[in-house]
């Protein structure tokens, strides 16, 4: 039963983070006549287009389920042999040089861009104006922000979720979703069965989670791993529903796109078709550990700088692309130094830089003032800049902000009943971007502790305990800690950051 106490910091925590109640998860009405028409547009053109419509998936785990729910959708519609599809290898977006190649060469003749390439209406428009080539219309069905074109690129309709402030802002799965949801009075399909693989992609592009839409799209993956339903069966289930998502299917499918093995994340979503992943999933397990290599490799080329509020690994120009593999140097270097991280490579020609930036203490706004040119979400994007600007942004920068680790309450740890920590374990599944996990500090001392492999158990004298991923226990105000749910439905509480 939940506590009077439990109950007054819930309703605080709910306050602060603008959110009405812990379990609001519904979708709201989309007004948006645009994307109604595109839609049936697109259904339309599909049925009366002959070979071949040709769907661009996007190279993450969003442009991943994005175009497996639109070529699923066009398949059931009965245009299965018509379609085609691509993603270009190293995590090039949009209409780069291998798309352009794909477009011509395959003879696309109607072609459906997804999680990318709004800003790319003009190069589109350009091939089909080209007698030479078949391609003849394009859909682009996305949610980045982007420069309108000026042209009237009557040919290639662009639907972006970003163009309306007033709707939610859903991953690029949802707007595919979206578009097609409206179409279902007309072909009879139904579309709640793609529900699932939004919540996927909400989670994996970071999506706003005190946003109740994406909240609910993410209630449904979780309503399908309890269930046991594909492709969630295929990995290992230890009670959290967030964690299996985030740290388990969205890594492994971002290992296989970033090294290259593109055929391979195709022959997953057919055998996830089937129900047939299990084995698969283990076989590929060895993208991450090809992935870990040549992370490692980026750190025996680069140069490392420590600046006030971010670390930057530069490194020179180098003919192997290492650029899918930014990000990731970049996550580890702050979480080593506590501070932003910057990974950059300097270009052939010793112009201009381009990298990966993860924030720690701040955003890409704070970079843009200095000159980059960021492309992508707040905290994780890439970035370029001029040879001569980064050189000033090396010798002049300075960050003096410091992190604040927010928590609700100073508390014992006994104060709260174990119905409590499970009522804030659940709500800490809906955590994320916007959304900051509930915590405490707790102001006990621990008895003992129990250090294992990658976690530390800190054991207290009622008997409760703390798992400790991080390995630094002591805040300035105590522990501070977050529940986390687990397999047999008592609560983990996860140490998070102190000062």
């Amino acid at each position: 039963m939940i506590s009077d106490l439990g109950k007054a910091l819930m309703d605080k925590a709910l306050a602060d983070r603008g959110i009405e109640h812990p379990l609001k998860l519904e979708k709201a009405e989309w007004d948006w006549n645009w994307m109604n028409t595109v839609g049936e547009d697109l259904v339309f053109q599909v049925a009366l287009t002959e070979p071949y419509i040709g769907v661009l998936y996007d190279p993450d785990v969003d442009g991943l389920f994005s175009g497996y729910v639109i070529e699923d959708y066009l398949t059931r519609l009965g245009a299965g042999n018509k379609i085609k599809h691509h993603m270009s290898k190293g995590k090039v977006h949009g209409m780069g040089d291998e798309a352009i190649r794909w477009v011509v060469e395959e003879d696309i003749k109607l072609l459906i861009v997804v999680d990318a390439g709004s800003g790319h209406a003009d190069i589109i428009q350009d091939l089909i104006d080209d007698e030479g080539n078949a391609l003849e219309r394009a859909y682009i069905l996305d949610h980045h922000d982007y420069i309108p074109s000026e042209r009237n690129n009557q040919d290639v309709y662009v639907v972006n979720v970003s163009d309306r402030p007033d709707l939610p802002p859903v991953s690029g799965c949802g707007v595919v979703f979206r578009t097609i949801e409206a179409t279902q009075e007309i072909t009879g399909l139904d579309t709640s069965i793609y529900e699932k693989f939004v919540g996927i992609t909400i989670l994996s592009d970071v999506c706003r989670m005190d946003v109740n839409e994406n909240r609910y799209y993410v209630s449904k993956s979780y309503e399908a791993i309890i269930g046991g339903q594909t492709p969630f069966d295929a990995f290992p289930y230890y009670g959290s529903s967030a964690s299996l998502i985030s740290y388990n299917l969205v890594p492994l499918l971002n290992a296989m796109i970033r090294t290259n093995r593109i055929e391979g994340v195709f022959r997953f979503l057919n055998r996830m078709q089937k129900g047939r992943l299990k084995s698969f999933v283990i076989q590929e397990k060895s993208a991450k550990v090809e992935q870990k290599e040549r992370v490692n490799e980026i750190k025996n080329i680069g140069e490392i700088f420590k600046l006030e509020g971010i670390t930057v690994s530069l490194r020179p120009h180098q003919e192997e692309n290492y650029q899918p593999f930014n990000g990731l140097y970049a996550n580890e270097l702050m979480g080593e130094n506590r501070s932003g991280a910057l990974v950059m490579e300097l270009s052939e020609d010793k112009k201009m830089m381009s990298g990966s930036f993860r924030g720690w203490q701040f955003g890409k706004e704070v970079l843009e003032e200095w000159g980059f040119e960021c492309h992508g979400h707040n905290k994780a994007c890439g970035a370029t800049i001029s040879t001569e600007d980064f050189k000033y942004f090396l010798e002049n920068f300075s960050y003096q902000g410091e992190l604040e680790v927010d928590y609700v309450a100073k508390i014992r740890i006994n104060q709260l009943t174990e119905d409590d920590w499970l009522w804030f374990s659940h709500f800490n599944e809906y955590a994320g971007n916007g959304c900051e996990a509930i915590r405490f500090a707790v102001i006990d001392e621990p008895d003992t502790c129990n250090t294992l492999t990658k976690r530390t158990i800190w054991h207290f004298a009622n008997g409760l305990e703390v798992v400790d991923f991080s390995t630094q226990l002591i805040g300035k105000d105590g522990l501070v800690v977050e529940p986390t749910e687990k397999y047999d439905e008592f609560t983990l509480l996860r140490k998070v950051e102190g000062d």
